[in-house]
């Protein structure tokens, strides 16, 4: 039985390359900017879950078609999405034992810090030098 390839014109290619560019663009620019959202009493960082949309929106693209995925046969396919079901489950057991821990505050929209936080280590902990980080937290 003979095996056909799809061949991929340069042009796909150099448009990934381009989208992966600008995702790149996105990121520095969103890791520049304070997305903070105001939600009742809560004030909700945002950060994370755009810069997470957009490394899973360049790694959508680096699947789809560096690893041609997209042009593959439907078992490829179900072996991706079964990866993607298995991630999944590991994320739901990982973040079921974090949500379950005693020192986490009560209610979904609240800050989640570990249990000996201080105002020192949120405002100034970039401006410490490592050995008067260790000092602060190990009290």
């Amino acid at each position: 039985m003979l095996m056909s390839e799809h061949i991929v014109p340069v042009r796909v290619y150099i448009t990934i390359f381009l989208v992966l560019l600008v995702g790149t663009a996105l990121t520095v620019m969103a890791a520049f900017r304070d997305f903070s959202y105001r939600f009742g009493n809560h004030e909700v960082q945002l950060n994370t879950i755009i810069a997470l949309t957009i490394a899973v929106t360049k790694a959508t693209f680096v699947v789809l078609y560096s690893m041609h995925v997209r042009y593959s046969s439907r078992l490829v396919w179900v072996i991706v999405a079964s990866a993607l079901f298995w991630m999944g489950i590991l994320f739901a057991l990982t973040f079921s034992d974090y949500w379950t821990r005693g020192w986490l505050p009560v209610g979904l929209l609240t800050l989640c810090y570990s249990p000996r936080w201080s105002v020192i280590s949120l405002t100034s902990i970039r401006f410490l030098q490592v050995g008067q980080f260790r000092r602060i937290v190990a009290v």
